[in-house]
């Protein structure tokens, strides 16, 4: 979106400065390439003869009592154009409906081709969350559009509050289809306007609403939704416009000199109340009054316009997407608070008694960014209702007060262990001790590896996990002990997060009665969870290395570990992800944070396919990764670049091969975010923090590594301690890469 910024040009000459004031885009402030940086906040520059300089301005710096009434006049009329061209600036038309419960959009399409030409990754276009009874929304896509997604191969995203539909490159590849090429060679037809419409019914505040059981009166027999039902339709509409006429009709009706809203409404603006400021919130307030009716006005005009630029006698036609198209749908737990088993199911269009049919396993799984995974993600392939259908209630002996009850629910109802832990008749037998087959066989269901698809035996499997040097899988009808399934679970942890937990400095301040009971090879494993509250100690703080555990305690620590720390993986299949930047990312914690990250800038460092997740972060890693980011062009003196730009600091810059610790990679993060965003990274000191060491923050580090982690920097930890000497690995780093450019408003 473009921003305009007020700013001042300063001419100095050996007689006088010049002040003039003008209205330029936001981009022309961009962050400065780090060579031209220098990291002394307090330096100042001498003015010199022949140099201009560009000074920001606020809005409101200068009172209304050092403008004359015509300059007053001329600053309403800026503001009302600022606040215009932000309306303009939009991806899209909004289009006037007769029907309460619509609401339309028709896209610009030179707009959208020339965003798609200059950025990366799939398109997203956000059109917020419905008005109170409105349930569809309609889409109107140019050709040009859809040329521009096929030529930058771009995936084409809709995010209706929250609820995102992706098209990908050949999913709206619909105008070579035979209904469209037959649209378009009718007589009168110049181009072809493509319609997505989505219907979402069931939204409520409690209850199931009449929408849901109206729309899934035939789910199968013990499911209930907990979602609402969507409806996607795809359609091709003939034009006796094209999309430039339509464009130009509206702009014309924006713009004309003798007709156009704008300067209608402009002639309001200086005249408006002598007495109020331009500063003030009432003409601010009647500012975003006049834009409100311009955007309302201009959508009657388009709904007029679409309505007579549609071929006559030239009924719009149904098209199924080129490729499947994927979709994410939020489970509504406030609303149903269903514990049971979670899947999608599906309707297409023509199905007639046929009635709902569940998304193949392999194409469905919970979005691991968010918590607790409350959003399901899978494919169709054609237009149809969707809906997301729960088990009613399938356990009777797992109630609220049992321990561990909520994670055990959280569990079983993204993972189906009917088949594993054989289970019938409603009963989960959360008590019972779990064995050695059971559990390398939870592991591979977690970590997205079902030995059955493979044709292997346990064996293979449990080599497949690594999981071979962790227990003996000889006997698998044998109960697995709880130091072994602590290994089992940490190994588990290990291969969806990327994070050797071998390196982890489990907390020390806890007694375990039978420690010196523990083997070695489980001892790491065993303080880490039960440091972490994961595994829990009898009430003599007795571990009992060698008894069973049950399934209740088992499916509790997955849970935590897998579904409920924040952004843990929590797939049903990892390898049905198409998407991934890099081949071994696919069962890391931080594969969201890299696919996120390299969608938006090229990380140019990374030479291949392969990022090497676990491998330790170096400083010169660091330094490349965070010039990735800033698209800034390096060569074989990059860390000079990045010494001026206070990046690193003399020391770090001679020693760039050394590792790069956690408090060095987070005061480079709140650098990273001064630059991108001109801002001074100060902590505001006021708050409790999450870690227990900060003291151990070097000194010369601790403002900005302090702001990191007020800012939510930090990648998610299990551990209360930060470890700041630590050497972190470059996964880690790119999860702190992905919120310092959440946070500057980039993801």
């Amino acid at each position: 979106m473009k921003t305009l910024i007020r700013i001042v040009l300063v001419f100095v000459s050996a007689s006088m400065i010049t002040f003039s004031f003008a209205f330029l885009p936001a981009r022309l402030f961009a962050a400065p390439t780090p060579a031209d940086i220098y990291y002394d906040y307090d330096s100042h520059v001498r003015l010199e003869d022949g140099m201009m300089y560009m000074v920001g301005l606020n809005e409101g710096e200068l009172g209304s009592e050092d403008y004359g009434e015509e300059e007053e006049g001329d600053r309403k009329k800026a503001i009302f154009k600022d606040k215009v061209n932000k309306f303009e600036s939009s991806f899209y038309w909004e289009v006037n409906t007769q029907n309460s419960t619509e609401r339309a959009f028709l896209l610009k399409g030179d707009r959208i081709a020339n965003h798609l030409e200059n950025s990366r990754g799939p398109f997203l276009l956000e059109i917020g969350n419905m008005p109170y009874g409105v349930h569809t929304n309609v889409l109107y896509i140019p050709e040009s559009v859809i040329h521009a997604l096929e030529k930058e191969n771009r995936e084409f995203r809709v995010d209706i509050g929250g609820m995102v539909f992706g098209f990908r490159p050949k999913s709206l590849d619909v105008l070579e289809t035979r209904e469209a090429k037959v649209l378009k060679n009718a007589g009168g037809v110049k181009e072809v306007l493509v319609e997505i419409r989505i219907a979402i019914k069931g939204e409520a505040t409690t209850g199931i609403h009449p929408g849901i059981r109206d729309a899934a009166r035939d789910v199968p027999k013990g499911k209930k939704p907990v979602s609402p039902v969507v409806e996607l339709e795809l359609k091709v509409s003939g034009m006796s416009r094209t999309y430039d006429e339509i464009k130009n009709m509206m702009e014309k009706r924006l713009h004309d000199t003798g007709t156009g809203l704008v300067p209608e409404k402009e002639k309001y603006v200086a005249n408006f109340y002598k007495t109020v400021g331009p500063g003030s919130d009432e003409f601010e307030l009647y500012v975003e009054g006049l834009v409100w009716q311009i955007e309302k006005e201009l959508a009657v005009f388009a709904q007029n316009i679409l309505y007579w630029s549609m071929a006559r006698d030239k009924e719009p036609v149904d098209v199924s997407p080129g490729s499947p198209v994927n979709i994410t749908i939020p489970v509504n737990y406030i609303n149903y608070n269903s514990q049971g088993l979670i899947t999608p199911y599906v309707k297409y269009a023509g199905m007639g008694s046929e009635g709902w049919l569940p998304v193949l396993r392999d194409s469905a799984w919970y979005d691991p960014s968010f918590r607790p995974s409350s959003y399901v993600r899978f494919n169709v392939t054609a237009p149809g209702k969707y809906v997301l259908l729960a088990d009613e209630q399938p356990y009777y002996d797992l109630p609220g007060y049992y321990p561990g009850s909520d994670h055990i629910w959280n569990f079983i109802s993204k993972y189906d262990v009917s088949k594993i832990l054989n289970l019938s008749g409603g009963y989960l037998y959360p008590g019972r001790t779990v064995s050695v087959k059971e559990a390398v066989l939870l592991c591979g269901l977690v970590v997205g590896e079902n030995g059955e698809s493979y044709g292997l035996d346990l064996k293979e499997m449990a080599k497949r996990l690594g999981l071979d040097g962790i227990i003996s899988v000889s006997a698998p009808a044998r109960d697995i002990t709880r130091q072994e399934a602590a290994g089992l679970i940490m190994k588990m942890y290990s291969a969806i997060s990327g994070i050797e937990y071998e390196k982890l400095r489990p907390s020390s301040n806890f007694h375990i009665a039978d420690e010196k009971d523990i083997s070695d090879k489980y001892h790491k494993a065993v303080l880490v969870l039960v440091g972490n509250n994961i595994m829990e100690l009898d009430d003599n703080r007795y571990f009992n290395p060698l008894g069973s555990i049950t399934r209740g305690e088992m499916l509790a620590a997955m849970s935590i570990l897998a579904l409920d720390t924040p952004g843990a993986a929590g797939d049903m299949d990892v390898g049905s992800y198409k998407e991934d930047r890099f081949d071994d990312i696919s069962s890391s914690l931080f594969r969201e944070a890299i696919n996120k990250v390299a969608s938006a800038h090229d990380l140019k460092s990374v030479k291949g396919k392969l990022f090497y997740t676990g491998n330790d972060l170096t400083v010169a890693d660091a330094v490349k990764f965070i010039l990735d980011v800033m698209d800034y062009n390096y060569g074989n003196n990059f860390i000079e670049s990045a010494y001026r730009a206070g990046i690193v600091d003399r020391t770090d810059a001679g020693n760039p091969t050394a590792g790069c610790t956690r408090e060095k990679a987070l005061f480079m993060a709140a650098r990273l975010y001064e630059l991108k965003t001109g801002e001074k990274a100060k902590p505001s000191g006021n708050r409790p923090y999450p870690f227990k060491d900060m003291d151990k923050i070097s000194p010369h580090l601790a403002d900005k590594v302090i702001f990191a982690i007020e800012n939510g920097f930090m990648s998610d930890r299990i551990s209360n301690m930060l470890e700041p000497g630590d050497v972190v690995m470059r996964g880690e780093f790119m999860g702190i890469l992905e919120k310092v450019l959440e946070a500057c408003g980039e993801l």
